[in-house]
């Protein structure tokens, strides 16, 4: 609920119990007709104010009007009671109080509360002057109007106060929301792994925290120059504004952009004039300048930019400072995705180095990790594979046989068949290779796939004969597609398959040693032609179409 809805039915609330005592007061209501009409007026309009600010589409709707309406209505009430009624007159002018306060409490302005104090006295004085004329001195009517004036200022003092302490406390809680805000941002920098997740979370603070209605943070594009919208938030009622002059100018000057009126009725200098309420900070990468002891703008990364202040307030010079220091946060997650991104890049080039030194000493198996990697990736896109997954999978692919280093040249290069003592020093790879991936901080779940990538679905795999309910599909791809480029890969004691046996071999074991999805999408990707980049073509494609 709306605070200046919950403040105006608080007034209603107070009302009603005003009604009731002002009943009690006017002692001769039910001898005089114009009481029980102004007892029942207030009763009507403040049953339509019950009722209208319960209901918050209906207060959005009419509050423009309604609450000064209301306000006129109290006025008149209580000068009309304070007017007629001779034995009530003494008390009826504290009404007068009420308004002045509900006037404060409900607009937490202090003009409200002199436009009321002044209307008060004026109309209590004709009301003493009226009441009292030829029954008391002048000396003593101006005494009574200089009472009830001092009563009527009292209340506006108090009034005052009380606001000075609400919005007192409105900054401090304001503050310590901020900072809370940016706390969490700062916790989320810390863990965020995903840039467009936590720009989302940056901007959606940004919109709420600052009383907006709609915000986006854009990034230039380094190919082209251009500003990309990369994460927006907005209320659901609020509408996305689609010109980007004031992202341009900040993104060009390097500096904050706050049209006119949008901050406290000032405009920024030099920035583009617009309708719409905004502010529009730059996202900067700075760095450490060691040679002076200060901190250099390397160049604009992007902007962040929030619309339209929620209930036609403005926006206040916290709401920059807030923007600004959320800005250095998406800027840093902008720089630390970028350098993970490259760090990376080198990370993966890295291991495939690695993999093609290991694979220099089998020629049988050159290439083998390259292209395990990429078809476990063209498989892992068409059975929807999520991102974080198919990366461990591409990062275990590479990897995954270099537990053979363990494997001496005789057994690994042997040009027929294996004794069941080789065979068993051949097992060993995959917990070997494990061993040696574990101190990269490659991950638990690259670990797991490159120690059970010689694993089958019926549990006859090893090294731990894993049941099938324990084999997620990341494992399924890489253990299929490792066996089919073994299949289609010339070895010491065999020739490669032909296009006819690898897509019976495929369907002998799928359901058994593979996953029949898996195999699925491998036997479309040979029928398509799509692995021909991998492996040259052969007699008997017609076969394989066919199949």
């Amino acid at each position: 609920m709306h605070e200046r809805q919950s403040a105006e039915l608080l007034i209603v609330r107070l009302r009603w119990l005003a009604l009731v005592a002002g009943a009690l007061l006017v002692d001769n209501y039910a001898e005089t007709p114009l009481a029980g009409l102004l007892i029942l007026g207030v009763f009507y309009y403040n049953t339509i104010a019950t009722l209208i600010t319960g209901d918050t589409s209906l207060f959005e709707k009419y509050r423009s009007t309604f609450i000064p309406l209301t306000r006129v209505l109290d006025f008149l009430a209580i000068t009309s009671a304070n007017y007629y009624y001779t034995n009530a007159a003494g008390t009826t002018y504290l009404f007068y109080c009420l308004l002045i306060l509900s006037s404060g409490y409900v607009y937490a302005r202090f003009r409200p509360i002199i436009t009321s104090l002044i209307a008060s006295i004026i109309s209590d004085s004709v009301c003493v002057i009226h009441t009292y004329s030829g029954v008391n001195s002048v000396h003593n009517t101006i005494r009574l109007i200089a009472i009830h004036s001092a009563m009527f200022v009292a209340a506006a003092l108090v009034t005052a106060y009380i606001i000075a302490f609400l919005r007192q406390h409105e900054r401090m809680s304001l503050k310590e929301r901020k900072l809370n805000a940016l706390f969490d941002c700062g916790t989320r920098f810390t863990s965020a792994r995903d840039l467009d997740q936590l720009l989302k979370h940056i901007i959606q603070t940004a919109v709420l925290e600052s009383g907006a209605t709609y915000g986006l943070i854009t990034l230039l594009r380094a190919d082209t120059g251009e500003l990309e919208v990369t994460a927006e938030y907005r209320d659901e009622e609020a509408q996305p504004v689609t010109d980007r002059s004031i992202e341009k100018w900040v993104a060009t000057s390097g500096h904050p952009a706050f049209p006119m009126g949008s901050l406290n009725g000032q405009r920024s200098s030099g920035s583009p004039g617009s309708n719409v309420p905004a502010i529009c900070v730059p996202l900067l990468e700075s760095a450490p300048n060691t040679v002076l002891g200060t901190t250099d703008t390397i160049r604009v990364l992007g902007t962040l930019s929030v619309y339209k202040p929620r209930n036609g307030r403005q926006f206040v010079k916290e709401d920059l400072d807030l923007l600004r220091m959320l800005a250095f946060h998406a800027a840093m997650g902008v720089v630390n995705a970028r350098l993970y991104r490259e760090l990376h890049s080198r990370f993966l080039r890295t291991l495939q180095s690695l993999a093609r030194s290991l694979e220099a000493r089998d020629p049988y198996t050159q290439g083998h990790s390259y292209r395990v990697s990429e078809i476990s990736l063209l498989v892992a896109k068409q059975l929807g594979l999520p991102s974080q997954q198919t990366e461990a999978l591409r990062n275990a692919a590479l990897l995954h046989d270099i537990g053979k280093i363990g494997v001496p040249d005789a057994v690994l290069r042997k040009p027929g068949r294996l004794t069941p003592e080789e065979r068993l020093i051949i097992q060993t790879h995959p917990v070997t290779g494990e061993n040696i991936c574990r101190p990269l901080n490659l991950g638990e779940d690259v670990l797991f796939l490159i120690r059970h990538h010689q694993e089958r679905l019926n549990g006859t795999g090893y090294p731990d004969q894993l049941p099938a309910y324990q084999q997620p599909l990341a494992l399924r791809i890489l253990c299929a597609v490792d066996a089919l480029d073994a299949m289609s890969s010339d070895r010491p004691y065999r020739k490669a398959l032909s296009a006819a046996e690898r897509v019976e071999q495929l369907d002998r074991g799928a359901g058994i040693e593979f996953d029949r999805q898996v195999v699925q999408v491998l036997k479309s990707l040979l029928a398509s032609g799509v692995l021909d980049q991998f492996y040259a073509p052969e007699q008997g494609d017609e076969a394989l179409k066919a199949a």
